[in-house]
């Protein structure tokens, strides 16, 4: 999915998760889609809470 509308391309892969908006961009296998819960943690830790 791309918020932005800009072409991604990905070769080789499967089972891939992609969001891609104006400031971030993430790949993500599906079955680990619980992992962005730990990336969202870190990244308040560091205060970048504009991705909560």
């Amino acid at each position: 999915w791309s918020e932005t509308g800009r072409l991604i391309a990905l070769v080789g892969l499967e089972n891939i998760a992609v969001v891609d908006t104006e400031d971030a961009l993430l790949v993500i296998e599906r079955g680990s889609a619980q992992e962005v819960r730990r990336i969202v943690e870190q990244l308040k830790q560091r205060r970048r809470t504009s991705y909560q």
